[in-house]
């Protein structure tokens, strides 16, 4: 599965390139394209409900396998920001929230972000071309 970070994800609700049509040549090779239940929010927090920029929102999300967040989840999180910190780094907290719940989905993460998300170890990291 290609999991959508959240500036991926707002490039696609706006038709943007170069995110757009390399996440419509991925769902034409037949990847499973999702997001985080956590990019989820962080978009939606973006926009006012009952808008049209929130029924594309919504248009959009419906169309994404959505990745939940949950206990095993927290505990990779955990594990993550833990190493970060050790090594000097730093890392958003809501970037190791994404982090974690795409590791522990088995997916791939798509976003602009590589430099941040490249610090998380067994984070498979992509960015659009």
């Amino acid at each position: 599965m290609i999991v959508l970070d959240s500036d991926v994800l707002i490039d696609i609700i706006d038709q943007r390139e170069p995110a757009f049509s390399f996440v419509a040549k991925l769902q034409a090779s037949g990847q499973v394209i999702g997001t985080t239940s956590i990019n989820a929010a962080e978009v939606l927090r973006g926009v006012a409900p009952r808008s049209r920029a929130a029924e594309r929102v919504a248009r959009v999300l419906a169309a994404l396998q959505e990745v939940p967040f949950g206990p095993v989840a927290s505990r990779r999180f955990g594990t993550i920001m833990h190493a970060i910190d050790r090594a000097g780094a730093s890392l958003p907290v809501v970037d190791g929230l994404i982090a974690a719940a795409t590791i522990e989905s088995g997916g791939r993460l798509l976003t602009c972000n590589v430099r941040d998300f490249g610090r998380v170890a067994g984070l498979d990291v992509i960015a659009p071309d």
